[in-house]
């Protein structure tokens, strides 16, 4: 087994664009469904995601963390504060944060999580569909380990294209 397929996904926020991630991730074989957790508030939407795809689900945030190589931040803009509030402190150093949050600039993300290894990402619609183009940012602290597991479950929604200046 590849070190791609040994890969530990936390998803926090598992709305339509996560679903997305999961759906791709699976049937990539980037990540088994074990090795897959997604954190959602509402019980019914966890028993979906748990009955469609036989990922682990949980209700808060911070409990999707636990053993996770990549958390992957897909929730709301308006909700990000929040979340991030709830996530400072528990992420470990060797954990990356890759955030497909609309609007969420690197700098906000390393801010407000208390931590330097973090990839902003924005995905387009046709990822929900596995053909999208991605195009990504990681900040100067994440390592080319780190970089390459955002580059794996970032393929999960199409192609995907890092630039080196965030603005782009």
């Amino acid at each position: 087994m590849s070190a791609r397929r040994r890969m530990r996904v936390a998803i926090v926020g598992a709305g339509v664009m996560a679903e997305a991630m999961i759906s791709g991730l699976l049937a990539d074989e980037a990540v088994a469904a074990e090795d897959l957790v997604a954190s959602h508030p509402r019980p019914e939407r966890r028993e979906v995601l748990a009955e469609r795809h036989g990922v682990r689900t949980v209700a808060t945030n911070a409990d999707a963390l636990a053993g996770a190589e990549i958390v992957v931040l897909a929730v709301k803009p308006q909700m990000l504060s929040r979340v991030m509030r709830e996530l400072r402190g528990a992420l470990q150093q060797e954990q990356v944060v890759l955030s497909i949050v609309a609007g969420a600039t690197l700098r906000s993300l390393v801010d407000g999580l208390g931590h330097a290894a973090a990839v902003r990402a924005m995905p387009n619609t046709p990822a929900q569909i596995r053909r999208g183009i991605t195009v990504w940012s990681a900040a100067e602290a994440c390592t080319p380990d780190q970089r390459e597991l955002a580059r794996a479950v970032l393929r999960a929604l199409g192609e995907e294209r890092e630039v080196a200046e965030e603005d782009f």
